[in-house]
């Protein structure tokens, strides 16, 4: 049998595929794509394992875990912005051995909230400060960086490793932080201890 443009018909009907529409999600639900490279990027292995293969399977995890999501919601916070910074703040918490709760509330009165402290002269949620903290030759972009926030994370570990509640966040403030008044900081950071997400 041959159909009107005289191609052979062998019997049996072939439907036409029907074209992929994948659900918009709400915006309650739906994720930047910055937002999970964020996440991907802020789970890595120590550096001397070959996280290649472990770096895939979280890509694919995450992707098919936001399927849903559409690629209109853009918003480009991700690394760089507040909710990357906790993130990975939590993350590099859990690897340094540190109370993430005391390091968020801590950075929770220091830059978390993105803005620049101490007369342009400190930088990132942790508060990079220019002649302190923050390598010579560095600025704000490497302070907000996640290279930037893996440098203060592990200067934090060398004073508050192991420690807990109040005494991790005295550790940070008085030993890595060092503001002018480190006492109302601590109070402050005291009473957003487990608050920060």
């Amino acid at each position: 049998m041959i159909d009107q443009h005289g191609n052979p018909i062998f019997g049996t009907a072939i439907t036409p595929l029907t074209p992929l529409t994948l659900p918009v999600a709400n915006t309650s639900a739906s994720t930047s794509l910055a937002n999970l490279v964020s996440s991907i990027g802020s789970t890595s292995q120590p550096e001397e394992e070959d996280s290649g293969s472990n770096t895939l399977a979280l890509l694919l995890g995450a992707l098919g875990n936001r399927a849903q999501a559409t690629t209109t919601d853009f918003t480009v916070t991700g690394s760089s912005g507040k909710d990357g910074w906790a993130s990975q703040i939590k993350q590099l918490s859990k690897k340094y051995g540190l109370d993430p709760h005391a390091v968020l509330a801590v950075a929770s009165v220091e830059g978390l909230s993105g803005g620049v402290g101490d007369a342009g002269t400190s930088f990132g949620p942790l508060q990079l400060h220019v002649g302190g903290a923050l390598p010579k030759g560095k600025g704000k972009a490497w302070a907000e960086s996640p290279v930037g926030i893996k440098y203060a994370m592990q200067r934090i570990a060398s004073v508050a490793k192991g420690l807990k509640g109040e005494a991790a966040i005295r550790a940070i403030v008085t030993k890595f932080e060092r503001p002018a008044n480190p006492a109302a900081e601590i109070q402050k950071a005291l009473s957003r201890y487990g608050k920060v997400r």
